[in-house]
């Protein structure tokens, strides 16, 4: 196959991702004028906060496995890029730093300076999303095994894994908090209960639909195993990611004059921003971008897929726009919540 590395063709994914409304979504405008005019409410906050934690909380997960797909291809390139990637989320060996740990710290210490809320529970929500995938998955093996009578789990088992899921139920539940009913498991009703249980949880912990929806179908993609999406939905990812960090310290940051002093703030919520860039220079004015992380994160990806020949780089431009949508998904779900809360938004 030929390789895919025109300059055009790659400029095309580009233009998708910064034109996409995903990219610019007049959410993150209302939030930080909300914010500077004292209309950021508590319920805000946290709806905000929690479902910013909900869809990001899988972005380390997708990195390594893209990881694993480079190195299953042999590509040096690509697994080099991804380990590097991987590595510098998961905070360059420093548990402290890892992203996700730096956002939950952030998130947590605005939420409980500015508005007195409790702690969100990252794992919390990574169970409850992990039962309830899993149970959907459970679901699907016993129709399967229902529609084929006489069938045994293991000649099901290439499909369908059914002790896998149930360790993955059994686990997650325990997180989730989740009474599980007693095995084998044999019915429907046994596992609609639990995947009822975990989705009402999700929904009464503040997750929108939309980033429910967004984190399963993450979850099947770092299964997706077919050349070209992983690396169309990382680019679309990593592509995103800056912008969207850089809106986020703007809402924080408005609120700067509810913390003891500006030290506080950069003290316990900054760390996670300067992990990504330079959004305080940003603001002030003195630099154009973050010249950050996440820049860097988006030009490995561009070059991964200069590597694609033409028809992963066709399956890529699917990923790339399967992200973007999933993506902009959880901003319109979280604006439509903002403007029935907020009457003085337009």
């Amino acid at each position: 196959m030929t390789a895919f590395n025109s300059e055009k063709n790659l400029e095309r994914f580009v233009s998708l991702v910064s034109e996409h409304k995903s990219a610019n979504h007049q959410l993150f405008t209302a939030l930080e004028e909300a914010a500077i005019e004292g209309n950021l409410t508590k319920e805000l906050y946290h709806l905000f906060a929690v479902n910013i934690a909900a869809r990001t909380m899988l972005s380390l997960p997708e990195i390594h496995a893209c990881c694993i797909q480079a190195s299953l291809d042999l590509d040096p390139l690509r697994t080099s890029y991804s380990v590097m990637t991987g590595a510098e989320e998961g905070g360059s060996g420093k548990p402290k730093e890892v992203h996700t740990v730096l956002m939950m710290n952030a998130l947590n210490y605005h939420g409980k300076t500015v508005f007195g809320l409790q702690p969100l529970n990252l794992k919390y929500f990574m169970s409850l999303v992990r039962l309830l995938h899993a149970s959907k998955k459970y679901k699907q093996f016993l129709k399967l095994k229902e529609s084929c009578s006489g069938i045994s789990d293991e000649i099901l088992s290439p499909f369908v894994n059914r002790e896998e899921l149930i360790d993955i139920c059994k686990r997650t539940s325990i997180l989730a908090e989740i009474q599980l009913p007693n095995e084998p498991w044999e019915t429907l009703l046994d596992i609609e209960k639990v995947e009822k249980e975990a989705h009402r949880h999700l929904l009464t912990a503040n997750v929108l639909q939309e980033t429910i929806d967004y984190c399963l179908a993450q979850l099947d993609v770092l299964t997706n195993m077919k050349t070209g999406y992983l690396q169309g939905v990382g680019f679309a990812h990593e592509a995103l990611a800056d912008g969207m960090i850089n809106k986020m310290f703007r809402i924080m940051y408005a609120q700067i004059n509810r913390y003891p002093s500006e030290d506080d703030f950069m003290q316990n919520v900054y760390p996670y921003f300067s992990a990504h860039g330079n959004y305080i220079e940003v603001y002030n004015g003195l630099s154009e971008n973050s010249e950050g992380v996440e820049v860097t994160h988006a030009q490995r990806e561009l070059e991964k897929l200069s590597q694609l020949d033409n028809e992963a780089m066709s399956v890529a431009w699917i990923g790339t726009n399967d992200f973007a949508n999933r993506n902009v998904r959880i901003w319109d779900g979280l604006m439509n919540a903002v403007e029935s809360k907020i009457k003085t938004f337009n």
